[in-house]
């Protein structure tokens, strides 16, 4: 309980969107390794193919990392992979694939996808992904596990 009295107030405060004044340059893979750190993943595994800088409000986009490997580790990945796409980056991850659930319900707020603990983390990672101007969504040709997809994000190569 406690825990979700945590996600919404931090769902009150990161709800707004980001201004000028909060974002810096920063790099996605550093960022993506400190999520990991603090995400409870438990055995799991994190790769990064490769690294970018992207501007950000940093504390926000780590949590959008942490909700994702969270949601990653309920839904039984144990391998976890983030990668720079043409219009932002991926969260890849090799737990139970999305089969013919609407990839929309993932994102409700109130669907338990996969489980009630895990239930406010991807609805949470849309919001955080929204106050920065970039989309979400789930890749459904990808069935290996699930691919998230952050878009409209501005990278810049090292």
């Amino acid at each position: 309980m406690a825990d979700i009295v945590d996600d919404l107030a931090k769902l009150a405060r990161y709800g707004q969107s980001v201004e000028d004044s909060q974002t810096e340059t920063v790099d996605l893979g550093t960022i993506a390794k400190a999520a990991w750190a603090t995400a409870d993943v438990d055995n799991g595994s994190l790769s990064i193919e490769s690294s970018v800088e992207v501007t950000a409000d940093p504390e926000r986009l780590e949590r959008l990392f942490i909700n994702a490997f969270t949601f990653g580790a309920h839904n039984g990945a144990t391998e976890t992979t983030v990668t720079v796409t043409d219009t932002g980056f991926a969260i890849t991850d090799d737990g139970a694939p999305t089969g013919n659930t609407d990839p929309a319900s993932y994102f409700e707020y109130g669907s338990a996808i996969p489980d009630a603990e895990a239930g406010l983390t991807l609805p949470n990672l849309r919001m955080l992904a929204e106050t920065h101007g970039w989309e979400t969504t789930l890749d459904t040709s990808y069935q290996d596990g699930i691919r998230i997809v952050i878009s409209g994000v501005g990278t810049r190569k090292q």
